[in-house]
């Protein structure tokens, strides 16, 4: 792989994985995770721009879509730590608000893994930081990929 295109992975994956974590701009990733998209599209978009023509464009995009969504799953999670030592971990709170609210009792297991995911006052929960990344590699992937395709079909050479 080209140095072109792993600086390219770098800046889109990178882009994506920082923005996935800003609070009020993370809200784009529930439209078919957009700004891992983006970002596929935009790793494709760098990568292109220096090369000639390519036999198969899209299995290139796919690739470079793939590997940035990786970078974007990284680099967000790295990122996650500071933001939701700063925000606290909105998800879990709602959650554990929830269930209280309408009267649900939980204990043992499931109520000390709601509890884990949340951490424990300004900690982040070591298993909700795992579990999140692990699922995040599979989907930033998936849709990197799909980012990649759509921008190997923008910005493809003919």
């Amino acid at each position: 792989m080209s140095q072109n295109r792993i600086k390219a992975i770098a800046i889109g994956g990178g882009a994506a994985g920082i923005a996935s974590q800003v609070p009020i701009l993370n809200i784009l990733n529930v439209l078919c995770c957009a700004l891992i998209v983006g970002g596929a599209i935009l790793a494709v978009y760098l990568a292109f721009r220096g090369e000639d023509a390519t036999e198969s464009p899209y299995g290139a995009g796919a690739g470079i879509g793939a590997l940035s969504g990786v970078v974007a799953a990284v680099v967000g999670t790295i990122v996650s730590i500071p933001v939701t030592l700063i925000f606290g971990n909105v998800a879990a709170e709602t959650l554990q608000e929830l269930l209280e609210n309408d009267g649900i009792q939980l204990e043992g297991a499931p109520r000390q893994m709601i509890e884990s995911f949340a951490g424990s006052g300004d900690s982040i929960g070591a298993l909700a930081l795992m579990t999140g990344l692990v699922f995040s590699l599979i989907v930033n992937s998936i849709f990197g990929a799909l980012g990649g395709v759509l921008g190997a079909a923008f910005f493809r050479k003919k």
